[in-house]
């Protein structure tokens, strides 16, 4: 059932995010930043790009797959109507 996959998905994911959290606070002393530093926002980005390949690939295991050979139901077709899309 694809639900159950979703929900996993973004509970391993949520996890992550508690555990980065927990790490950045008690074991790397990073100093503190605004909000719309440059540097937080990449920072944030990036654990949140960490985050994704990490859980992707728990869920990989679970379910006895490689990361390579997921579906992608994205097509060239799609990617000439989306570019189309733009131009106009």
């Amino acid at each position: 059932m694809p639900g159950w996959r979703l929900l996993i998905f973004i509970g391993i994911f949520v996890a992550l995010g508690f555990l980065a959290k927990w790490i950045v606070l008690n074991g790397v002393h990073l100093k503190q930043r605004p909000s719309l530093d440059p540097v937080g926002t990449i920072s944030d980005e990036l654990q949140a790009l960490i985050q994704a390949l990490l859980a992707t690939w728990i869920m990989g295991r679970f379910e006895h797959r490689r990361f390579a050979k997921k579906k992608n139901r994205f097509t060239n077709h799609d990617l000439s109507k989306m570019l189309q899309s733009l131009v106009r």
